[in-house]
C-alpha cells in the first residue's frame, strides 16, 4: 500500500538537484535541428524593397545588422519572386540567396552561439513530388563554423525528407545545435538555396544557476548526514 505521508513530504535537496539537471536544455553534440531552438533571437533579413539585390561575382554587405559575404553570384537583400522549381516559390518573403552556380554565402553572427539555423528552401528542377529527381546544380548545404573559420558541422539538405513541398512561401527551419557556444559563422551554399531569417540560440544561464544551487545544497547536506549515529 502507498504511504501517503511520504507523498506529502517536500523533495529533498538531492531531488532538487536531479530536477535541476533534468531541466537543462537537451543539446545533442553536433545535432542537426529541424525545429527552432529556444531561447532564440530571430533576425529577418531586409526586404530590399525596390531593389533586387542580385550581384554578379563576390559580394559583401550588411543585412539586418549582420555582415554577409558571398564568393559568387548572390542576392541580398532580395525582394522579388524566387522560384524553387518543384519546391514551390517565395513571393512575399525577404531573403538572402544563391544566385547561380556553387555560391557560398557566409553570415558573420557577431558572437559565439550554441545553436543557429533559419527558415529556408532550395531548388529542385523537377521530380521532387514523384521521387524521380532532376537537379541541375550543386547540392544545397548548410554549415556551422567556429571563430577561426573551421567547419564544425555541415549537412546536405538535398535528400532530407523535411524538404519536399510545392506551393507559395513554404519552407523549413534547419540548423545546428552544439553543446557549447562555439558557432561564429553560418553558411548556405548550392545552386538555388535561399534563407528568410536566422535564429541564434544559447542555453539559459538561469538553468545552469539552478543546477549549481541544487548541487551546492547536496554538498552542504553530506557532512550533517555523516554525523548521525545509529
Amino acid at each position: 500500500m502507498t504511504n501517503l505521508s511520504k507523498l506529502a513530504r517536500p523533495p529533498g535537496t538531492f531531488a532538487l538537484a536531479l530536477l535541476a539537471v533534468a531541466s537543462l536544455p537537451h543539446l545533442a553534440p553536433g545535432a542537426v535541428i529541424f525545429d527552432q531552438q529556444l531561447p532564440a533571437a530571430t533576425v529577418t533579413f531586409d526586404s530590399g524593397v525596390g531593389y533586387s539585390g542580385c550581384t554578379s561575382g563576390p559580394h559583401a554587405a550588411i543585412d539586418a545588422g549582420l555582415s554577409i559575404s558571398s564568393d559568387g553570384d548572390s542576392c541580398f537583400p532580395y525582394s522579388g519572386n524566387w522560384t524553387f522549381g518543384d519546391n514551390g516559390e517565395w513571393d512575399s518573403l525577404s531573403l538572402i540567396g544563391d544566385g547561380s552556380g556553387n555560391t557560398t554565402l557566409t553570415i558573420n553572427l557577431g558572437g559565439l552561439y550554441s545553436s543557429v539555423g533559419g527558415f529556408m528552401n532550395y531548388q529542385f528542377f523537377s521530380g521532387h513530388a514523384s521521387g524521380v529527381y532532376t537537379f541541375n546544380g550543386y547540392d544545397p548545404t548548410i554549415a556551422a563554423l567556429d571563430v577561426d573559420g573551421h567547419v564544425i558541422e555541415s549537412y546536405d539538405l538535398f535528400w532530407d525528407p523535411n524538404f519536399g513541398f510545392g506551393g507559395l512561401n513554404n519552407g523549413h527551419f534547419a540548423g545546428f545545435a552544439e553543446p557549447g557556444a562555439e558557432i561564429a559563422y553560418f553558411q548556405i551554399s548550392g545552386d538555388g538555396i535561399a534563407m528568410h531569417n536566422i535564429s541564434l540560440g544559447t542555453p539559459e544561464p538561469t538553468t545552469w544557476l539552478l543546477c549549481g544551487v541544487g548541487l551546492l545544497l547536496v554538498a552542504r547536506r553530506r557532512p550533517m548526514a555523516a554525523s548521525v549515529t545509529r
